[in-house]
C-alpha cells in the first residue's frame, strides 16, 4: 500500500513541476524545465513498472491464497471425517465393553450352574449309596423274617414290605 502511495505522491510532483514549468519564457528555465520533464518521465515509467511488479505480486498472492484456502478446505474435510469415525469408535467401544460385562456374567452364571450340577450329582451318589444300602439292608430282613417263619413253623404271618 505504500509503494501506491509512493507512486501517486512522485506523479503528483512531477505533474506540478511540469504545469509550474510551461510557464516559464526563459530559456535556461525552459531547459530545466525539460530536464526535469525528462526526468519526471523517466520516474513516471519506472513508477509505472514498479505498479506493475506489484500489481503481479498481488495476483501471485490472491492466487496462492486461493490455493491455501482450497488445501484448508480439504484438511478440514479430513478432520471433520476423523471426528466422525473417532465418534463410531467411542460408541463401538461402548458396545464392546458392554457385551465384555454381559460375557463375563455369563460367565459368572454358567461357573455358579456348573457348581450346581456338581452337587447334584454329589447328592444323587449319597441318594443312590443310601437306597443301595437300604436295599440291601430290606434284603438282610427279608431273609430274617424267612428264617424266622422256618423255626416257628409257618404258624405266623409276617406282612411284606412293598419293593419299590
Amino acid at each position: 500500500m505504500d509503494n501506491y502511495k509512493n507512486v501517486f505522491v512522485l506523479l503528483l510532483i512531477t505533474a506540478l513541476v511540469s504545469v509550474g514549468l510551461t510557464g516559464c519564457k526563459d530559456t535556461g528555465k525552459e531547459e530545466d524545465a525539460v530536464a526535469e520533464a525528462a526526468l519526471a518521465k523517466a520516474e513516471a515509467a519506472a513508477a509505472k513498472t514498479e505498479l506493475t511488479k506489484v500489481k503481479n505480486d498481488l495476483a501471485s498472492i490472491m492466487s496462492e491464497r486461493d490455493s491455501l484456502k482450497l488445501e484448508l478446505a480439504t484438511v478440514i474435510e479430513a478432520r471433520d471425517k476423523l471426528q466422525a469415525t473417532t465418534g463410531e469408535d467411542t460408541t463401538i467401544k461402548e458396545q464392546l465393553a458392554d457385551l465384555t460385562q454381559e460375557r463375563d456374567t455369563a460367565i459368572a452364571e454358567a461357573t455358579d450352574a456348573q457348581s450346581m450340577v456338581e452337587k447334584l450329582k454329589s447328592q444323587l451318589a449319597e441318594q443312590i449309596q443310601k437306597f443301595a444300602g437300604l436295599e440291601d439292608e430290606n434284603k438282610n430282613l427279608q431273609k430274617m423274617i424267612e428264617e424266622l417263619k422256618k423255626k416257628l413253623g409257618g404258624e405266623m404271618e409276617v406282612p411284606s414290605v412293598p419293593k419299590p
